[in-house]
C-alpha cells in the first residue's frame, strides 16, 4: 500500500538480519534501518545495495559511547568510503542518540560526513543533517 501512494517502504530491525537479506529485498522494501554493527554492512551492500537502500551501522553502544571523537572519525569516513559509492546508504546511528552518547561525538557525525559529499540511488533522496530525513523525489511538494 505505501508503493501506491509514492512513498518509500522502510523495515526497521535491530540485529544482524545478513540471513534474511534476500527475504527482506523480495517483500519490495526499499529501504533497511537499522543495519547493526554486526552486520558485516560491506558484504550486505556487494550482495543487496543494488535493490535496497541501507541504513546504520554506527555502533552506539560502544563506539559512540566510549569512543573518541577520533574514533568516530575515522568509523564514519570508513563507512562513507567503503558503502555510500554507488547510493543506496544512509549513515545512521543504530538507534537514536541517548544522553550517554558525548555531544562532541554526536557533533563528529555530522561534521565528519558533511565534508564528504555523496549521492545516493534514485529511489531516495536523502537530506543530511544530524537528523537523516527520507523523501521519494517524486512526491509533490507540502503545501
Amino acid at each position: 500500500m505505501i508503493h501506491t501512494l509514492g512513498l518509500p517502504a522502510v523495515l526497521h530491525s535491530d540485529g544482524n538480519v545478513t540471513p534474511l537479506m534476500e527475504d527482506i529485498v523480495k517483500m519490495g522494501f526499499d529501504g533497511l534501518q537499522s543495519l547493526q554493527p554486526n552486520a558485516d554492512i560491506v558484504a550486505v551492500k556487494r550482495a543487496w545495495g543494488d535493490r535496497i537502500c541501507l541504513m546504520g551501522n554506527l555502533d552506539l553502544d560502544y563506539l559512540l559511547t566510549l569512543g573518541t571523537p577520533r574514533e568516530v572519525e575515522a568509523e564514519v569516513k570508513k563507512l562513507i568510503s567503503s558503502v555510500a559509492p554507488g547510493g543506496g546508504f544512509i549513515l545512521s546511528t543504530t538507534n537514536v542518540l541517548t544522553r550517554y552518547v558525548p555531544p562532541e561525538n554526536a557533533l563528529t557525525i555530522y561534521l565528519t560526513a558533511e565534508k564528504k559529499p555523496h549521492s545516493l540511488n534514485n529511489r531516495l533522496n536523502i537530506s543530511f543533517s544530524i537528523f537523516s530525513e527520507i523523501r521519494p523525489q517524486h512526491a509533490a511538494e507540502p503545501n
